[in-house]
């Protein structure tokens, strides 16, 4: 038979394992609350989450009974009072016997700990484990420093069930959860991110081209009409000189337009576009052979 410490060794690899392999954020819940069930036998196990709009529904869970989750899921951190809040709140005096070092609450006998504390001692509780009869209840933390993201409740019908030492191996578990859980968080906003900037590389992009072809339009024919009138003019009073300089300036214009905006490219299409890139191309290269 195996010892304890087999168990608890055993059932930390296999959370470590699968918070590494894991990269999706449901299915990282759902594995963990079996993991979690599997190795305390407890007859129920759930993950609240926090969430922005102070909610703690439950994204995971195994063993509870619809009535129960009817009456725990709509929490919130604003409105509501009870252990889990008080847990995912950090409100866990050291002093109090019921609560870690770690930030958890953890009791072996519901039944004894209501009757034996005083109302000012428990603090406000709904007592809805107590009601739903389960008598060992162990509330642990997802917490990553100082931040809480969630809570690991475990919970059995059982006395006795959360020795010290199976609670901090759950504390370990839930820091390796919430550890995965912000990586998770992390990878979607950078993937968010990455999108954002694809998108507004595209923006840019389309508006350069729409810049870049409005010039081009305007040098065709705006400057280009004028450089053309010029150089007609110049012939008429036989200004050669002139009309040599128009030739250059059209010739750049032209070429300025071509850069701009390739006439085939919009015309004709990309692989026309392309061919008489190449074309052009093999011209300069012959050009420039000659002496």
């Amino acid at each position: 038979m195996k010892e304890k410490s087999s168990y608890a060794l055993d059932f930390t690899t296999s959370v470590l394992k699968m918070v590494f392999e894991t990269e999706d954020e449901p299915l990282i819940f759902e594995r963990f609350v079996d993991l979690v069930k599997d190795y305390t036998q407890c007859h129920a196990v759930g993950i609240r989450l926090r969430r922005d709009d102070a909610s703690i529904a439950y994204v995971a869970y195994h063993g509870f009974s619809e009535e129960f989750l009817a009456l725990e899921n709509n929490l919130s951190l604003h409105k509501d009072r009870c252990m889990c809040i008080s847990v995912l709140r950090g409100d866990v005096p050291a002093s109090k016997p019921f609560f870690t070092k770690g930030g958890s609450f953890v009791v072996n006998g519901t039944s004894k700990f209501l009757s034996s504390v005083t109302e000012e001692e428990r603090g406000n509780t709904r007592n809805t484990c107590y009601d739903q009869g389960y008598e060992s209840v162990a509330l642990i933390p997802m917490r990553l420093e100082n931040q809480i993201l969630g809570l690991v409740q475990v919970v059995s019908k059982y006395t006795n069930q959360f020795p010290q030492d199976k609670v901090s191996v759950l504390e370990g578990a839930a820091l390796a959860l919430a550890t995965a859980y912000q990586r998770i968080v992390a990878q979607r906003e950078l993937k968010k991110q990455s999108e954002r900037l694809r998108a507004l590389t595209v923006r840019l992009s389309e508006v350069e081209e729409r810049e870049r072809k409005r010039i081009a339009e305007n040098l065709h024919d705006n400057l280009g009409q004028v450089l053309a009138v010029a150089k007609m003019k110049s012939q008429a009073l036989g200004a050669d000189d002139i009309v040599e300089l128009l030739d250059v300036a059209i010739t750049q214009t032209r070429q300025l337009t071509s850069e701009l905006m390739s006439p085939v490219l919009y015309e004709l299409g990309l692989a026309a576009a392309l061919e008489q890139l190449v074309e052009d191309a093999l011209n300069e290269i012959d050009r420039k052979k000659i002496p």
